[in-house]
């Protein structure tokens, strides 16, 4: 069984409240993104992180990296906040190395009735590694062990970016994916935390591409009812004039997210998701 730490972005910015709340919607989405795929896992809350319990650890890594609203992730060793037991975890970190590596030890203690400080842990841990024929390197490591220090110890060596941005809700938004670019335009909305809904005329083959993006949640199709109340339309339009033609046109206010950026910015884009 691993265990992974996943870590929140830019919700921290928020109110207790709505980080509160931001927080239970991002763990909701990995648990049902996780059961979608049939991993069996268990997602929890504690404090401002969120923690996985999993035994398929490459599909929930993929999932992870798809989820907006996950800043980082890592497989972590949770183990006693007790300094022996640190050592002998962090040495078996260390013995998978190649010779010639060069490390530094990254300590946060959050509980401050820790016996030794996150420099006193530093020093430590350092000179444990550096007696297995390691060099410290603060600046420039090839590789770095973290080891936070709360109720119980969490060890890594690894941080694993993901999407960022804001945890999925369901928005009254409207998007046609006909063309590659109105996949990138939904992907910067969605990344906003905001799922539109695709139109009935939308290409397969770009909503499977999409799909990938929407961890936890159902692409919907807006029926006749619903177009009524729908509060905005995504486009990938850049063009002033035509998107104030459309504008016209639609009567409703029209996101184009990729106003701003150059074809080589939009075109690189394209190929990554389409990679991913």
């Amino acid at each position: 069984m691993y265990l992974i730490i996943v870590r929140v972005g830019e919700i921290f910015l928020k109110s207790p409240f709505v980080f509160d709340q931001m927080k239970k919607r991002l763990a909701y989405n990995i648990r049902n993104g996780l059961a979608v795929q049939n991993i069996k896992s268990k997602v929890y809350e504690d404090h401002s992180k969120i923690f996985i319990e999993t035994k398929n650890l490459k599909k929930t890594e993929k999932i992870l990296c798809h989820t907006f609203g996950v800043s980082s992730f890592s497989v972590v060793n949770k183990i006693d906040s007790d300094i022996n037991k640190i050592k002998a975890v962090t040495k078996k970190i260390a013995a998978k190395w190649k010779a010639g590596t060069k490390f530094a030890v990254r300590t946060k203690r959050i509980d401050k009735t820790f016996r030794y400080t996150s420099e006193e842990v530093n020093k430590k841990i350092g000179r444990v590694i550096s007696k297995m024929g390691f060099a410290v390197d603060l600046t420039n490591p090839d590789k770095e062990i973290f080891i936070d220090i709360s109720k119980k110890t969490y060890i890594y060596s690894e941080k694993i970016s993901g999407p960022g941005g804001l945890p999925l809700k369901q928005a009254r938004l409207e998007c046609d994916l006909r063309k590659k670019e109105d996949i990138i335009a939904a992907w910067f909305i969605m990344k906003r935390g905001l799922l539109p809904y695709f139109s009935k005329k939308s290409k397969k083959k770009l909503l499977r591409i999409i799909e990938k993006w929407a961890v936890g949640k159902e692409l919907r199709l807006p029926d006749k009812k619903k177009k009524k109340y729908m509060k905005a339309i995504i486009s990938s339009e850049t063009d002033i004039n035509k998107i104030k033609a459309l504008k016209d046109k639609k009567k409703k206010v029209i996101l184009t997210p990729l106003v701003g950026l150059n074809k080589e910015h939009i075109k690189n884009k394209i190929k990554n998701l389409e990679l991913c």
